[in-house]
């Protein structure tokens, strides 16, 4: 009782009148539902004109809301959109003044007829709209309906300057049953009442007919892509050139997208230029260490890793090749070079005169030419100046070193004591003075070449001739010793004392020693001196590695950057640096252009 009690006081002190203006209201679109529905015998299934000969006239026109994904491999484009359409019925208007002011009502779809417009490039099977919203009904006889939808567009992907492309996709809009005789399109209005009543009736979406419309809060902006435009056109297609009406008509709207390049740039290009300039580094690592062609096959796998990751976002095209596989191509071309030169390069570094002769070309061009003007030191030169240093140090410690000689030391006494004995004892005996002075000469001889034993050469052009030199000098100076030794250095006396024939003795023993000393001396000399010759040669090999190595830096690394820039400005508008601001964005397109086209007899 109490509730029916302020129920009663509600309406008798204040809100009799809301109430009973509601009451009213709803009569009224009642009556009105009634009259248009009913009373006049409204048929949803027949076109809404007066003769079958007349054309319904739709205005058509799209708001993009969000543009979901692109799927570049399946080549299809999700869209979140809003369709516009405008027609006008004439069987669906009444008189404000009769029905309380109502000037629009919101009906459902089935009770009215509605235009049968599809999505053509359809890519996954759901060809009309899925959600049917209401129809806006204006006292005028204009109907409004605004049906939203998440299209799956197939759309065309040029891969060609991935991952700085520019896509544009089509969406194509027509009647699935009517033709243009009987349902035509046009361009959605903009006269202003016009917009005044659309965000009338739609004012919680926010949403306006004109082409000048700056993009409302509810627009998503795409994090991988960019809209630059929605242009659209109509297309006549016409089934001869002479026929003036068209036969069949479509809407397409053209979404012009770019891409935003900073994910593909820090994940992909930037890594991969990066390992294309590791490549080159690999010139710079020591032959010796062992470690280049393992950093080699290391960047091979890593290139390998990288191409298997953009095969899996491309689509499986051969029409054109990507920018991103360009370059990712022409790393890899440069990694299968330079593991190349890397194997000639050590093959180079491991030879000996053993094994290789060196020509005389590859001598000239790689210890002489190249060094200069690779800002290298040859072995060659630098040898020299050693030499120079070298033969001024001997020019100057050669006094002394043949004065402290021990032979030297031991002839010279031996000289002084003959000479002394010589002065009393007879004169007599003239041969053994001889014989003495011919012993003395024949150690100061000796003395003079065993003071030195490897003279500093430097290194020999060929190395047949330098062995060859070496041999005969050999024989030479074998003969000497063994002429020497078949003649006595002392004659024999039948009336010699017993000192002078221990004496004798005793300079015959030193002489055998003596000579086989110096026998093994010039056979050591002679085998440093092969030894140093040899790894003479094979220092060159290893500095004409060097050379090589210096050579392929600067080469691979002047193709890496030059082939870098190239592919790199082939992109167009690459440094057109403008920022896509979607406030600024007309993402409600509205036909103004019509095309011309026939159709294609199969």
């Amino acid at each position: 009782m109490s509730i029916v009690y302020l129920l009663v006081v509600f309406i008798i002190f204040g809100g009799s009148n809301k109430f009973l203006t509601f009451v009213h209201t709803s009569e009224d679109e009642n009556r009105l539902i009634h009259y248009l529905f009913s009373e006049q015998g409204y048929n949803p299934l027949v076109r809404p004109t007066k003769t079958s000969n007349e054309t319904v006239v739709i205005a058509f026109g799209l708001l993009l809301v969000q543009l979901i994904h692109v799927y570049e491999k399946e080549q299809i484009m999700k869209t979140n959109t809003w369709l516009h359409m405008k027609w006008y019925d004439s069987e669906l208007r009444w008189n404000p003044d009769r029905y309380g002011g109502i000037y629009q009502i919101s009906v459902p779809f089935t009770n009215v007829w509605t235009p049968d417009v599809v999505l053509f490039n359809n890519a996954d099977g759901n060809y009309e709209v899925p959600f049917k919203s209401k129809v806006i009904l204006v006292y005028t006889g204009e109907l409004q309906w605004v049906p939203p939808a998440i299209y799956k567009s197939s759309c065309r992907i040029d891969v060609k300057f991935f991952p700085f492309d520019t896509q544009e996709c089509e969406m194509r809009f027509a009647s699935w049953t009517y033709n243009a005789r009987e349902v035509t399109f046009t361009h959605y209005p903009e006269e202003q009442d016009t917009e005044y009543e659309i965000n009338k009736l739609l004012a919680q979406q926010a949403i306006s007919s004109t082409t000048d419309e700056k993009s409302k809060d509810d627009y998503l902006e795409s994090g991988t892509w960019d809209v630059i435009g929605i242009p659209s056109k109509f297309v006549h297609y016409r089934s001869n050139a002479s026929s003036v009406s068209p036969d069949y008509i479509e809407i397409v709207f053209l979404i012009k997208m770019s891409r935003k390049t900073l994910y593909y740039t820090v994940n992909l290009i930037v890594p991969t230029g990066l390992m294309g300039i590791l490549i080159c580094i690999v010139f710079c690592l020591p032959t010796a260490a062992g470690e280049k062609m393992t950093l080699c096959m290391s960047i091979l796998l890593a290139l390998n890793l990288f191409q298997l990751l953009v095969t899996k976002i491309l689509p499986p095209t051969s029409a054109v090749v990507p920018l991103i596989a360009k370059y990712l191509l022409f790393t890899f071309t440069l990694n299968v070079l330079v593991i190349v030169n890397t194997v000639i390069i050590t093959n180079f570094y491991y030879r000996t005169p053993m094994t290789h002769t060196m020509p005389a070309w590859l001598r000239r061009a790689f210890l002489h030419i190249l060094p200069r003007l690779l800002w290298m030191e040859s072995p060659i030169l630098r040898e020299k100046r050693r030499e120079n240093k070298i033969s001024l140090r001997l020019h100057k410690i050669e006094q002394s070193v043949v004065l402290e000689n021990p032979i030297h030391t031991i002839s010279e006494t031996i000289n002084r004591r003959q000479k002394t004995k010589a002065k009393h004892e007879d004169k007599n005996h003239p041969v053994r003075s001889e014989s003495t002075t011919s012993f003395a000469t024949y150690v100061n001889d000796k003395r003079r070449t065993s003071t030195i034993l490897i003279q500093p050469n430097s290194h020999a052009k060929h190395h047949r001739h330098h062995r060859q030199h070496h041999q005969q000098q050999y024989k030479k100076e074998r003969q000497k010793i063994l002429i020497e030794e078949s003649h006595p250095l002392i004659s024999v006396h039948s009336n010699q004392d017993s000192n002078s024939n221990y004496h004798r003795l005793q300079i015959q023993h030193m002489r055998r020693e003596l000579t086989q000393a110096l026998h093994n001396i010039r056979y050591i000399a002679a085998h440093c001196s092969h030894e140093s010759f040899i790894k003479s040669i094979h220092d060159e090999w290893k500095f004409i590695a060097t050379v090589m190595d210096r050579l392929q830096f600067i080469i691979f690394l002047s193709v890496t950057i030059l082939g870098s820039l190239a592919l790199l400005f082939q992109v167009p508008d690459l440094f057109k640096f403008t920022s896509n601001d979607s406030e600024k964005l007309v993402r409600f397109s509205n036909p103004n252009m019509t095309v011309h086209e026939l159709i294609k007899k199969t």
